[in-house]
């Protein structure tokens, strides 16, 4: 997967990272984002995920973890796409 976001310092962006995670918000973890750390800079972070092969029909969840747990504006996400294996490969 991809996942463009941003964390604006100025705007108190936590920063954290999103775990991808199969069916449910507690499933099984298909894999997670490097550290989306805040910045004044205000150009977007582009993090490729690889996802753990999975086969079937399944719902995805994105699950934003930050690592203080304060419960605060973490960062936004611009975009996330999601390819099959071949696609991927391209």
């Amino acid at each position: 997967g991809r996942v463009v976001a941003v964390a604006p310092a100025q705007h108190q962006a936590a920063g954290g990272k999103i775990e991808v995670r199969l069916d449910s918000p507690s499933g099984a973890l298909l894999g997670e984002t490097d550290v989306i750390r805040p910045s004044a800079d205000l150009g977007p972070v582009r993090l490729r995920t690889p996802l753990r092969p999975t086969s079937g029909v399944h719902d995805l969840y994105l699950v934003f973890r930050d690592a203080g747990g304060k419960g605060q504006f973490l960062f936004a996400v611009v975009t996330a796409t999601f390819e099959t294996g071949a696609a991927a490969a391209r």
